[in-house]
């Protein structure tokens, strides 16, 4: 599947980007920064953090959820294997969950500071 880019030439369209990530299109795309941004030299660097971000699918953390679990369930050994596999498939779930809440947080973060910093870049 290739990704598509989506040149932004106005602070404002990054609201656009702000969604929770249940709620985007599936397709995957990339951001880049054009407008007054076009020759800030830290241009790069937001585009980056926006995409890394923006492209989070929570998997990181739904592993380490994971991973907790089945230590968890390894320490405490109990003969019901059934238990072990629901603790298993829970924690990867909300691992999961907890890891596109962060990348969410930080998305909305990330953004509120580009659009002031870019705000300033238009008023120079």
């Amino acid at each position: 599947m290739s990704r598509f880019s989506r040149i932004l030439h106005h602070p404002s369209e990054l609201d656009a980007f702000a969604h929770l990530p249940l709620l985007r299109t599936s397709e995957p795309m990339t951001v880049r920064l054009g407008g007054t941004m076009t020759g800030c030299a830290e241009r790069a660097r937001w585009e980056r953090t926006l995409n890394r971000y923006y492209s989070s699918c929570g998997c990181e953390a739904g592993t380490m959820g994971l991973l907790i679990a089945l230590l968890t369930s390894a320490a405490g050994a109990g003969p019901v294997m059934g238990h072990a596999v629901l603790l298993a498939v829970t924690g990867a779930i909300l691992g999961k969950a907890a890891g596109l809440m962060y990348a969410h947080a930080k998305l909305r973060s990330t953004i509120r500071l580009l659009q002031r910093h870019w705000s300033d870049l238009a008023t120079e």
